[in-house]
């Protein structure tokens, strides 16, 4: 694979479960949390009843715990205006919890090491996706860094991180039966490639049809994400199967 991969390394799943597990939830996030959902247009109502659930933690509870909190709770399970919303408050708390120090020092210095001053991308990669029955496909974010500065990895992973905590992601688990205490988040670093001609997936057994070898595929031309297409984007999906005078495609 060396030779034929793009450099890069990865931050396995030990140091979102650190992140979790150590980090306080700062009663005053609650009140940045509030005007956060007010600021994206949710009813106040709804907002306040976010606050006081989220305010209603113990003293020195952690993400970890906050996260177990939510999900005993009667209201957050029946309430999906309640749910949505605290969803949104625990993702904007982990967005703006300090990480460990050394941790952080250490993932920027590694960029740096390896990619220098170039951009990066912080791309998502949990343990729960592409399972047996459960793609997962497109729940989780992947965002851009640097090695320093005010987008530095040590500051943007924790965007990747709380997108376990999505709406979409949480609710498509939630359906499927997948224990949400049980996901943990790791993430692959590596080059950011402008202006790309196409991004996708290729998967190498034809499960189009698998009585027939070749290898599938899922394309999107250009940057436009090819799991959460915009603007009616329509993805091209194709097997590549070997045939007498080379490979052919079936589309």
């Amino acid at each position: 694979m060396p030779a034929h991969a793009p450099d890069g390394f990865a931050v396995p799943f030990a140091w979102y479960e650190c992140f979790i597990e150590q980090t306080p939830v700062d009663p005053e996030a609650c009140t940045g949390a509030r005007a956060d959902c007010v600021d994206e247009g949710r009813p106040a109502s709804v907002c306040d009843a976010a606050q006081a659930l989220c305010a209603s933690a113990p003293e020195g509870e952690t993400i970890k715990q906050h996260a177990v909190r939510l999900l005993d709770d009667a209201g957050f399970r029946a309430d999906s205006a309640l749910r949505e919303a605290s969803l949104d408050g625990l993702r904007w708390i982990m967005r703006h919890s300090e990480v460990d120090a050394t941790f952080g020092d250490l993932l920027n210095a590694r960029v740096a090491q390896v990619f220098g001053d170039a951009k990066v991308r912080l791309r998502s990669s949990t343990n729960a996706e592409d399972l047996e029955g459960f793609s997962g496909a497109g729940l989780y974010q992947s965002t851009s860094a640097w090695a320093a500065g005010e987008d530095a990895a040590a500051d943007r992973i924790r965007r990747v991180w709380a997108s376990v905590w999505s709406w979409r992601a949480f609710e498509e688990r939630a359906w499927w039966g997948v224990d949400h205490m049980a996901v943990r988040m790791g993430v692959a670093v590596t080059r950011s490639y402008p202006d790309e001609a196409a991004n996708g997936v290729l998967i190498t057994q034809n499960i189009a049809d698998p009585v027939v070898a070749g290898m599938y595929v899922n394309v999107q031309l250009g940057e436009v994400s090819v799991t959460n297409p915009t603007d009616g984007a329509l993805p091209e999906v194709f097997s590549i199967i070997p045939g007498p005078g080379g490979i052919q495609v079936a589309r």
